[in-house]
């Protein structure tokens, strides 16, 4: 048996669309809607981690460290890349980091106002990205990212 050090995360789930990769979260400031509660009362809150575990060989990565007052949403993968929604509640920003599966290659693709966050509906039924995309249109990452917060 193989151990995997996930540094306190106990959770792994598969990645959707993907058969070699599985993410998990530790969620120490609970769901994002009790992350922003705490933050619009003026408190703050720990950062989630976000790691991503390799199969079969259990190599873990974690290509972002988040910032107090920033959460992490569950990724997806869509054609080869991992898309990631990170919120920052102090830039009021909300962010879509994406990498490629080697995770050399990691960049932030949009920066959007987190205004109007409180109005964001409570998780909806999981999408399904349509297959053999070149290039996934943002405006679907967008959507997918924002409608799958854990």
């Amino acid at each position: 048996m193989k151990i995997i050090e996930t540094k306190g995360i106990t959770y792994l789930e598969k990645l959707d669309f993907n058969d070699e990769w599985y993410w998990g979260s530790d969620f120490s400031c609970g769901d994002l809607y009790e992350a922003e509660e705490v933050y619009r009362s003026g408190g703050t809150f720990t950062p989630n981690r976000l790691i991503f575990v390799h199969f079969p060989d259990g190599k873990v990565v974690e290509p972002l460290l988040a910032r107090q007052n920033q959460y992490f949403g569950s990724p997806i993968f869509v054609d080869g890349v991992f898309y990631v929604l990170l919120i920052d509640f102090e830039e009021n920003l909300i962010r879509i980091f994406n990498s490629s599966s080697t995770f050399l290659a990691n960049t932030f693709l949009v920066f959007s106002p987190l205004s109007g966050a409180n109005k964001i509906p409570r998780p909806a039924p999981k999408a399904i990205p349509p297959k053999n995309l070149p290039n996934p249109p943002f405006l679907l990452i967008y959507s997918l990212l924002l409608f799958r917060f854990v």
